[in-house]
């Protein structure tokens, strides 16, 4: 059952892992436990990032906006030989895009998302100047959305999320180039 649940899958690790039969996220309905054997082979799956002398991982997997299983192997900082906790922040950056973007089109084999829907349809917190972005544009790189990097003040140390990337975009009010050009 733990295997084939039917919520919204998220791993963060230096791997992301698809589960069959995802679905809409149920926020609050039961979360699934992973059987002990289940949770070995997922240990197994990681071995190779467990060793006193490698980056390490974590994984978190939540179903229904609940966590199921949290774990970490390995280590953070080999210098200084910090492990990898439950807790511990990887810089994913763009590694993460590949993964949105299969996300997306399984959403669009589904019938659920179109690629040449508007971005502001599914995303409305962007800015009006954004009216004319496409799904398409975002998964092609043909937005014109400025690089949130671009807009953040140059001594920013804390860590930026989704919503103060929408508030950046706000501060501007237009594209570097029309979308789809």
């Amino acid at each position: 059952r733990w295997r084939r649940s039917t919520g919204v899958l998220r791993v963060v690790a230096v791997a992301m892992l698809a589960m069959p039969g995802c679905e809409t996220v149920r926020f609050g309905a039961p979360v699934s436990t992973p059987s002990a054997a289940e949770i070995r082979a997922i240990d197994r799956l990681f071995a190779a990032y467990d060793g006193p002398d490698v980056p390490g991982a974590a994984l978190v997997v939540i179903e229904h906006g609940r966590v199921a299983l949290r774990r970490a192997w390995g280590l953070a900082d080999l210098e200084h030989r910090t492990p990898v906790t439950e807790h511990t922040n990887f810089r994913l950056a763009s590694l993460t895009k590949a993964f949105t973007a299969m996300g997306i089109m399984l959403l669009v084999n589904e019938g659920r998302l179109g690629l040449e829907e508007r971005a502001r349809d599914v995303l409305p917190d962007l800015p009006a100047y954004a009216r004319e972005i496409s799904i398409r544009h975002l998964l092609t790189h043909t937005s014109g959305l400025r690089a949130y990097q671009d807009l953040l003040d140059a001594s920013a140390t804390r860590r930026v999320t989704d919503r103060d990337v929408l508030g950046l975009l706000h501060r501007t009010d237009s594209l570097l180039f029309p979308a789809g050009s």
